[in-house]
């Protein structure tokens, strides 16, 4: 059985231009064994990136750089 993203979210809804933007969120899997790693796509042309992945809390996290212009993310999961 594949892991599932349990929740996801960004810190602000609207993003500055030049601002950091902070994703968190959880993960399940029935697998105590399995190791695993979250990939962000910010969706801004840039690379995918991996996400800090913490195996016991069953979380994670990212952050971009500086946010290139002003707009408005959803999180897709």
């Amino acid at each position: 059985v594949p892991p599932e993203i349990a929740s996801a979210e960004l810190d602000e809804a609207v993003i500055e231009e030049n601002d950091t933007v902070e994703l968190t969120g959880a993960f399940t899997d029935v697998g105590s064994l399995d190791t695993h790693t979250v990939m962000v796509d910010w969706g801004d042309g840039s690379d995918v990136e991996p996400a800090t992945v913490d195996p016991d809390a069953r979380t994670f996290g990212a952050s971009t750089g500086s946010w290139p212009r002003e707009s408005v993310r959803h999180v897709i999961c």
